[in-house]
């Protein structure tokens, strides 16, 4: 279990500014990511304060083996497992049985995970599976651990500029550049998980921001995942890049960190 707050990171109280900026996406626009999908960017529209409360963010995502002990002690089901399969990447999205947080590549790849299972983030895990983590967390420590919300997340991102998995800016290849890629950076950075790992669920609905633009997909259909991962564009790296999925969404290229109240 990760130690607390030995491998948290403090965000403090206070007030904050979050979002993007017209000028700011006018010149994504304008460059070398013209074809970026331009309702994520307007999803980050405005640029606003946010008052937040103070918390502690987890260092690290949470990794496969901290998540067989939750399993372990729980008996938890995950919605992959409940519905017998997970979406991967394969020239495109794939939708394939047997996909779930211990197998989930279904090839070769997963013995390599699991073997580093003590550093390598969990995967195949959706909003509802790390949620339900953060309740066992709840019970376990007496402390109340959830998701971080965007803010949160966006704000914690700020402090850890260079938390983009470690300058690992270059297009993975495939799945198994990919899990090097990741099993290198966790490996590198022993007390820390850097941003751009993985994508990573925080608590809230894709929500509009005050006075943003309107957004068919706004409301309480889908949850915010943030970071991007070793698969994404430089773009969606970006702290403030919105990206979303439904609660039971779940693939190679999800995962979370913690985050609990400042006492």
């Amino acid at each position: 279990m990760f130690r607390f707050p030995d491998d948290y990171n403090r965000l403090e109280a206070g007030q904050y500014d979050v979002g993007l900026s017209e000028e700011t996406i006018s010149k994504i626009l304008a460059g070398a990511f013209a074809n970026v999908k331009r309702e994520y960017l307007y999803a980050s529209l405005p640029r606003h304060a946010i008052q937040l409360g103070g918390c502690f963010v987890s260092k690290r995502l949470i990794t496969a083996s901290f998540f067989q002990v939750f399993v372990g002690e729980t008996g938890f089901v995950t919605d992959a497992e409940k519905e017998g399969w997970g979406w991967t990447w394969d020239a495109g999205w794939k939708k394939r049985n047997g996909l779930n947080w211990k197998t989930p590549f279904g090839s070769g790849l997963d013995r390599i995970y699991f073997d580093k299972s003590g550093i390598v983030p969990v995967m195949q895990t959706s909003w509802n599976d790390a949620r339900a983590f953060c309740e066992w967390m709840t019970r376990k420590s007496g402390r109340g651990f959830r998701l971080p919300s965007e803010a949160e997340w966006e704000t914690w991102a700020a402090g850890n500029p260079s938390g983009i998995a470690s300058n690992e800016s270059i297009y993975a290849e495939d799945a198994g550049d990919y899990l090097d890629r990741i099993i290198k950076i966790c490996r590198e950075s022993s007390d820390e998980c850097p941003r751009g790992v993985m994508w990573e669920w925080t608590q809230d609905w894709y929500d509009s921001y005050p006075g943003g633009m309107a957004n068919r997909d706004f409301g309480t259909t889908y949850k915010v995942l943030r970071g991007g991962s070793l698969m994404s564009d430089e773009i969606q790296k970006l702290g403030e890049y919105r990206f979303r999925r439904c609660p039971t969404a779940r693939s190679p290229f999800y995962g979370f960190r913690i985050c609990a109240d400042a006492l």
